[in-house]
């Protein structure tokens, strides 16, 4: 469904408290707020720097069956997810945000001014879905070390209790300097606080969600369930990064059509055998586009495996699963940071090699 114009498409030449100035509207986004559509803007700080304000606005709650309660579950998420970026301010890898606030604008046109909620936030130069999909092949090293920095934003998420649940290729932003960062919270949960997509099996995006929630498998335990499923994400950016497709695609495409998602009507334990052979098939097509004399090959490989294992208790690195068992966050990533940091430049001397050959 087309997005609706609204209030939030107007503010383009309006200028914000404390002087902020909104100088340009970007192509139109759709954002996991509340489930809601937000307008993304250029915006230029008193001083003369540039961000990003993501504009979004709350009329669509009226047309719901219960506008009170539409409304309140938008209002919780915009709240979360700026509670959220307020608290990751001093993580080095998230998006940090600069400025919250709301606006009384008509929506283009003219009519009764509405509310428009924004967040400010730092204004990146460009994304890696947009990098992989313009790039013929985006060089092996700058895709290890955008692993490495996405896997460091999601451990700082993870260290304040925070899960992520929607890292995808659009979710990881690049900076200044190859520095690339995660980004979106607004489909993320913290522990121990209610979120309005909480109930929801899957929280973020469905073609990239790990089988075990989309097949409805929930698991109770924040760790297994939304932790687990960023171990996964993870591990399925990578796949992304070879082959431009997530890895929850390769599998489906691996399955036989009555054994796919919607389609299988039992437990997830029951189809697991063929979500697992299916994986096996997916990873074995994986591992054959990555050249065979590439140092980084086979522990690339092996840590997709570990990471996008369709058991969840099996997800992770064995060496930490065997020490955290029982005892902690067992999908740590700490050692995934330094393998993917010693692989990224294993990979850009190869790269030199090969060049110069």
């Amino acid at each position: 469904m087309p997005q609706a114009i609204t209030a939030k498409d107007n503010l383009l030449g309006l200028t914000l408290q404390n002087g902020w100035k909104i100088i340009r509207q970007l192509p139109k986004l759709q954002t996991d707020t509340g489930g809601n559509f937000s307008t993304g803007y250029i915006v230029e700080s008193p001083d003369g720097i540039k961000y990003f304000l993501k504009a979004i606005d709350f009329t669509a709650a009226l047309q719901a069956k219960d506008p009170a309660k539409a409304l309140q579950n938008l209002t919780a998420a915009f709240n979360l997810e700026r509670d959220i970026l307020q608290l990751s301010k001093s993580h080095s890898h998230v998006v940090r945000a600069v400025a919250d606030g709301s606006i009384a604008v008509s929506p283009p046109g003219g009519g009764t001014p509405e509310t428009v909620q924004y967040l400010i936030l730092e204004l990146a130069s460009d994304s890696l879905r947009r990098m992989a999909v313009t790039s013929t092949r985006l060089p092996m090293s700058i895709a290890l070390r955008a692993l490495h920095n996405i896997a460091i934003g999601m451990r700082q998420l993870h260290g304040a209790q925070v899960a992520h649940q929607d890292m995808k290729p659009s979710n990881a932003l690049k900076f200044d300097g190859d520095i690339f960062k995660v980004c979106d919270v607004g489909r993320a949960s913290v522990k121990g606080q209610a979120a309005p997509h909480d109930g929801l099996n899957v929280a973020g995006d469905r073609g990239y969600a790990p089988p075990e929630l989309i097949y409805g498998q929930v698991d109770p335990d924040f760790v297994v369930r939304r932790l687990g499923c960023d171990a996964y994400l993870l591990g399925s950016l990578a796949a992304f990064l070879i082959c431009g497709a997530s890895m929850t695609a390769l599998i489906v495409d691996e399955l036989d059509a009555t054994a796919r998602p919607l389609v299988w009507s039992g437990p997830y334990a029951t189809v697991l055998p063929q979500v697992r052979a299916a994986f096996s098939r997916a990873m074995n097509s994986l591992e054959a586009l990555i050249p065979a004399g590439a140092p980084y090959k086979n522990e690339m490989i092996r840590c997709i495996r570990q990471l996008c294992d369709p058991d969840p208790s099996l997800r992770g690195h064995p060496n930490t699963r065997a020490i955290m068992a029982g005892a902690g966050n067992v999908y740590d990533l700490e050692r995934y940071i330094s393998i993917f940091d010693r692989l990224a430049a294993e990979a850009r001397l190869y790269e030199h090699r090969t060049a110069a050959a």
